[in-house]
């Protein structure tokens, strides 16, 4: 079955008979067979060719042709002849190429040309004609003139040298034509006077279109170019479907349909696609069989005709993708199989190796609206980046909650000192202390305060023995072959470990005994004091209750020093943060939370304090543990009350951590929060576009929210530059997409009562353009204005 959609077909628009040795001195080299001819075509697998000797047309060579060889598989023969064309005295090379492909008209072309030569009286091996001729004899027919290129003798150059290039190129656009065999270098100064004879909305698109043909002199040697002398020929292919439409398209359109063999050979390399689908007994569905390009598919009809359906279908027959659940019941009994590139046979899913991008009605603005840009990095392979950006955020709440934990064990711990507890100094306890009496005090803090506890040493024993014995069974694992130098390694480590632990047994025995010894002395200190005066005993009473009091005091003024720090680190956080992730084109994915109210603020809000706003935030949580304020809601002020209320009024503040909003800043330093849903919507197909990891690309109606200038001077262009590697399926209902987007496969949707039915079509049908047009609002104004590229209208005006 041949392609439904617009395909590559290799060209040769350029191969000599040896009738040109009629015309040209020795000009063809062997014997020229029509066989031999056929054979050489397909075996090179040349779709489209044309027999073009000089000055001359070989209706026998015409008429075998398309008596032997005319099914659809065949190459197709386009009726063509190179001309000596003159100008001033002057003469150059150029192709006519016809929209013909049969005899009767090869027959009558020919007499035509013949009666130009007859009328001239012109030497057969001199023969020349003037465009104006040219004009005059085959106005009413369609073809295209194709002159030779470059600097030789017959370029078209030569031609008008004597007149600015300009002469040249407006002549070349008025034919709709392309140049044959330029050099690279020579193209640059082609393009820029282009340039000047274009219509405006063509300029600066570096779309002129160049074409190599082989100019075959000897067929035995094809695809030898010229005589055999010079190399094997470097063919071009060109997009479509084997007709003369075709090359119209390609001439107008060379970027997206012409292709030099090297450039051929890049397209679909290791890159999976959607060959086919097919769908069968539904009883609200034709039977309908798809075959889809590995490029640019548009799906267009009216409304209601099944577009999104036929998209829904797709997504649901790739497994990593969401269905629409709303078309479960016209989907009912249907049997559906897809096949890609990689699958050996169509299947009921299909998977795709690749980063799959898609999108459905509407999803975009709802993006922005709902602050789900996750969405955009997992279409853009940064869902990675993006989850730890929201780690980050979350290790910003865990920071804050310490200090709003630290804030509440430090208010705790001063309400359990009892602030509001007086502190008395009486005179029978200084007169105690400042008696003659005496008693016995030792220090043995100082003692204690240089070596360390001895439930530590013993840990570290214990971890010690542990090591050891994990080093034993290390030793005796039999997958390790140890050598002599890692024997000698481990047991330096063992005796390491033992030397460290009989160091730390001494130490543990040596502490134990200055324990017991400490222990006695504080008993002796104790039985002493007993058995003092009363009044010694008093003063040592005294001096206990100076002592106690003085930690009382130290104690509070601790827990209101960390008090008040816990209040400083609450102040001076700043709780805003924000990530950017970047994308394409000076694009970023940004995640933040913004600072609003300050967490003091937002605390002090719970407190009951007609004076708060005059005092600091410390001074607020005083008054509050001194009694003269009470907790909203509460009526007290105990660390639980406290807690309870801090909890509730910073709950929202902490939720912003878990879900931060999200937006896109742009590469001209605005960002999508302060932007519209229509330029927030081209931002995002851009990125979603531009992604390199994506080879699939399935979005419905992607023109929703944007701007025609966006489409047509962004979408577009962003569109054609991809399409060759990636593979689009897009719903729409913009001309401009499918008609300057250069769609391979157009798939149209119908729905008659209630039945729906899918075909395909190729732009290169004239039938199918009026189709488009008809389905299409603006269809024919894109059509018209493609054609202005060559300031001509004829696509939409030419009789059946």
């Amino acid at each position: 079955m041949s392609n439904i959609y617009s395909d590559w077909q290799k060209i040769d628009l350029h191969i000599h008979t040896d009738w040109s040795k009629r015309t040209k001195q020795g000009d063809y080299k062997g014997s020229f067979s029509i066989e031999t001819l056929y054979e050489k075509l397909v075996e090179q697998n040349v779709q489209i060719f044309s027999l073009t000797d000089h000055n001359i047309i070989n209706l026998p060579a015409y008429k075998k042709y398309y008596k032997n060889h005319n099914s659809k598989s065949d190459p197709l023969l386009l009726l063509g002849v190179e001309l000596d064309i003159e100008r001033k005295e002057k003469t150059y090379h150029s192709l006519l190429i016809f929209n013909y492909c049969n005899y009767e008209k090869a027959v009558d072309v020919n007499d035509r040309l013949e009666k130009i030569y007859e009328e001239k009286n012109a030497n057969i091996k001199k023969r020349t004609v003037s465009i104006d001729e040219l004009v005059n004899v085959f106005s009413n027919d369609d073809f295209f003139l194709i002159p030779h290129a470059g600097n030789s003798k017959n370029s078209i150059i030569k031609g008008y040298e004597d007149d600015e290039i300009e002469e040249a190129q407006k002549m070349i656009i008025l034919f709709q034509s392309p140049l044959e065999k330029v050099a690279e270098k020579s193209k640059q100064m082609y393009n820029e006077n282009f340039d000047k004879v274009l219509h405006e909305a063509f300029r600066n698109k570096e779309d002129y279109a160049y074409i190599e043909f082989s100019d075959n002199h000897n067929i035995e040697k094809y695809p030898c170019i010229h005589k055999g002398n010079n190399g094997d020929h470097d063919f071009y292919y060109i997009k479509g479907s084997k007709n003369y439409e075709t090359l119209r398209l390609a001439f107008i359109d060379p970027k997206s349909r012409i292709r030099s063999s090297s450039e051929f050979k890049t397209l679909n390399q290791n890159r999976n696609y959607i060959e086919s689908l097919d769908i069968k007994s539904s009883s609200k569905i034709n039977d309908t069989s798809l075959k889809f390009s590995s490029h640019l598919n548009v799906i267009i009809g009216g409304r209601s005709s099944g577009k999104s359906l036929l998209m829904d279908i797709l997504n649901r027959s790739i497994d990593t993708l969401k269905k629409n659940s709303k078309y479960d019941s016209i989907l009912d009994g249907a049997e559906i199989k897809i096949k890609s590139k990689y699958d050996e046979f169509s299947n009921i899913k299909t998977t795709i190796d690749t980063s799959i991008v898609q999108i459905n009605q509407g999803d975009i603005v709802n993006y922005f609206e709902n602050n789900k840009l996750e969405e955009l990095a997992k279409k853009t392979g940064k869902i990675e980046l993006y989850n730890q950006a929201k780690e980050e955020f979350s290790n910003k709440k865990d920071i804050l909650n310490e200090k709003i934990k630290d804030l509440h064990k430090e208010y705790k711990n001063v309400f359990d000192l009892d602030i509001t507890k007086n502190i008395i100094l009486h005179n029978r306890i200084i007169e105690r202390v400042l008696s003659s009496e005496f008693l016995i005090k030792v220090d043995t803090n100082k003692i204690k305060k240089d070596y360390e506890k001895l439930e530590n040493l013993t840990t570290n024993k214990t971890i010690i023995t542990n090591l050891l014995d994990e080093v034993k069974k290390f030793k005796k694992i039999d997958y390790f072959s140890f050598t002599s130098d890692e024997l000698q390694k481990i047991n330096n480590f063992e005796t390491l470990l033992n030397s460290k632990k009989q160091e730390l047994k001494d130490t543990i025995a040596y502490r134990t005994k200055i324990d017991l010894f400490l222990k006695e002395v504080n008993q002796n200190i104790k039985t002493a004091n007993s058995e003092l005066t009363t009044e010694g005993q008093e003063k040592a009473q005294a001096k206990l209750s100076i002592k106690n009091m003085f930690q009382d005091i130290r104690n509070l003024f601790n827990s209101l020093v960390k008090l008040n720090k816990a209040c400083s680190s609450i102040e001076n956080y700043d709780y805003s943060h924000k990530e950017s992730i970047e994308l394409d084109l000076g694009n970023k994915l940004c995640l933040e939370v913004q600072k609003q109210d300050e967490i003091s603020s937002l605390i002090r809000s719970g407190i009951k304090d007609d004076e708060s706003d005059n005092k600091s935030f410390y001074l607020s949580l005083l008054n509050l543990l001194y009694g003269n304020s009470s907790v909203k809601n509460h009526k007290d002020n105990r660390p639980d009350s406290f807690k309870k209320k801090t909890n509730s009024q910073l709950s929202s503040l902490l939720s912003w951590y878990e879900e931060p909003n999200d937006f896109l800043e742009y590469k001209d330093g605005s960002n999508s929060k302060n932007n519209s849903p229509g330029y927030n919507s081209e931002k995002y197909l851009q990125v979603i576009l531009n992604n390199p990891s994506s080879n699939l690309i399935l979005i419905d109606q992607p023109e929703d929210n944007l701007g025609n200038k966006f489409i047509s001077d962004q979408l577009v262009d962003l569109i054609r530059e991809l399409k060759f590697k990636k593979q689009l399926f897009l719903v729409t209902h913009n001309p401009a997409i499918v008609v300057y987007g250069d769609a391979e496969s157009i798939i149209f949707a119908e729905n008659q009562n209630n039945k729906i039915s899918y075909s395909q079509v190729k732009l290169e049908n004239e039938s199918s353009q009026r189709n488009i047009c008809g389905v299409l609002d603006g269809g024919e104004y894109i059509f018209d204005n493609r054609a202005r590229k060559y300031n001509i209208s004829k696509l939409l005006n030419r009789e059946d």
